[in-house]
């Protein structure tokens, strides 16, 4: 399994809402500057989340994009299932029926227990746990 750029830079963009003083909103021009990417490829990245409800995107002169909810509610596996469409490690973890060999084969039950194994680390990890590691981190130096 391999993130792909998508899920690394909506996982960058919630970051960088994260950090924002009172949930301050942010272009999402200003956003692709921040985290290094064009904007046509941040604005799409933000229209999926923002269809799957992470963040909020508002017109005007007090619009931008927010977070739709706290970022401590917001978790790594969260994001990996709107850009992704989940963790699965093997074809016959997400469908079974893809491998005849799926009910009786030994190699199916660790790439299943393992797979449960990533997504419950990666629901333990918040977008707010990562901003305020990121924060510390700009701190220390």
């Amino acid at each position: 399994m391999e993130i792909s750029r998508r899920t690394d830079y909506a996982c960058r963009i919630l970051i960088e809402l994260a950090s924002r003083p009172d949930g301050g909103r942010v272009s999402a021009r200003e956003l692709a500057t921040v985290i290094g990417v064009q904007h046509p490829f941040a604005r799409r990245i933000v229209t999926q989340m923002a269809a799957a409800g992470l963040v909020d995107t508002r017109r005007g002169a007090h619009g931008g994009v927010g977070l739709a909810r706290r970022a401590n509610t917001i978790t790594l596996n969260d994001v990996i299932v709107v850009m992704e469409g989940g963790v699965s490690l093997n074809l016959c973890v997400r469908d079974p029926s893809a491998c005849e060999r799926s009910p009786r084969c030994p190699v199916h039950t660790v790439w299943n227990n393992a797979g449960r194994i990533v997504i419950q680390y990666l629901d333990d990890c918040t977008i707010g746990d990562l901003a305020a590691l990121a924060a510390a981190e700009a701190d220390a130096r």
